[in-house]
């Protein structure tokens, strides 16, 4: 399809980190690709009127809490029988959904107000109102596969993945531990993506459990330093599309991790498993390590699928959603 869309995402408030994530170079993987893949903006609901609404193809709203709120007042400028479509993305784990302090029937109704809804991952997408569409968020692939990756060293070093909805990283230490002692030798460790004591259900321990401990950052010092480890750990309890691991196939990173996410299952379909299994997920880890030509191919496999993500391929399938939601009665006129 070659059709052209006029495309913007509308926010409660453009903040100062929204700001600065949307002019980062590389970009980081995620929601705010759409408004590049469509040659979009990003504009705060305040600033725009009806007129302004109507201006655009597309408009779309993520449905976080804060920016749920912006969806009824949306929906009543647009009416029932605009030529704007509305498209309502969900890209929060549905294991997180308790902490949102919202009734579900609020969450149902909201959703129901779109013209269109997707979902990132098929687990997350499957508690969404019927007829929600699953579509991973878009990569700038092109841009981290020329940015590559530094060379370790001799030493082991294993980045690991911390998501701050989750508050867990005991497992993740302890395989790490356990990995050391079966190798005899010193592995050094750094959390990635801590957000503070407030999220983190080990808090007492933190410091004493990793090697360095990296705080949440803009993405190019984050893909910078992850770059120079010998492998990605992402033990994720959660379902998620999972785009540290898109990221880390873009430069040919060994990554192993948790198989619900949904990035791993696609990419490094031989190294993820459950991410309880402690045993399995070190015997992941020594594969790596050990076996050369298993990890040639791990990588060749990742880096050759990982366009499944990249513009062109996200911006299709948006297309063929807004193709699809063309020919439905919206779930606000049923």
């Amino acid at each position: 399809m070659t059709k052209n869309i006029k495309y913007c995402h509308v926010v409660a408030k453009m903040t100062d980190v929204m700001e600065k994530a949307v002019q980062e170079s590389p970009r980081r993987s995620g929601m705010y690709n759409w408004m590049y893949v469509h040659k979009g903006e990003m504009r705060a609901v305040d600033e725009m009127q009806k007129e302004d609404f109507e201006k655009y193809d597309v408009v779309q709203v993520n449905l976080s809490p804060v920016d749920q709120i912006i969806v009824p007042r949306i929906r009543r400028m647009l009416g029932n029988n605009s030529n704007t479509k509305l498209i309502l993305n969900n890209d929060y784990v549905c294991e997180a959904w308790d902490g949102w302090n919202i009734h579900p029937q609020q969450f149902l109704d909201v959703q129901k107000l779109g013209d269109g809804l997707f979902g990132t991952e098929p687990y997350q997408t499957s508690n969404l109102i019927d007829g929600a569409f699953n579509m991973p968020h878009p990569t700038w692939t092109k841009s981290l596969k020329r940015y590559g990756r530094t060379a370790p060293g001799s030493r082991i070093k294993i980045g690991v993945m911390f998501h701050h909805w989750e508050k867990k990283h005991f497992l993740s230490a302890s395989n790490i531990y356990q990995l050391r002692d079966e190798l005899r030798k010193p592995v050094e460790a750094k959390l990635y993506g801590y957000m503070g004591p407030e999220f983190d259900l080990n808090a007492r321990w933190v410091k004493s459990m990793w090697t360095k401990i990296m705080p949440m950052t803009d993405f190019p010092s984050f893909i910078s330093d992850m770059s120079k480890n010998t492998m990605m750990y992402e033990p994720c309890t959660y379902h998620t599309y999972g785009r540290a691991s898109v990221d880390s196939a873009c430069i040919e990173l060994p990554t192993v991790g948790s198989d619900r996410v949904g990035s791993m299952r696609r990419l490094w379909p031989n190294s993820c498993c459950d991410p309880t299994d402690g045993k399995k997920t070190r015997e992941l880890m020594h594969k790596w390590l050990a076996d050369k030509k298993w990890a040639s191919e791990q990588l060749e496999f990742a880096y050759s699928n990982v366009d499944y993500y990249n513009y062109d391929n996200c911006r299709e399938r948006y297309l063929k959603m807004l193709e699809e939601v063309d020919e439905r009665i919206p779930p606000y006129m049923r």
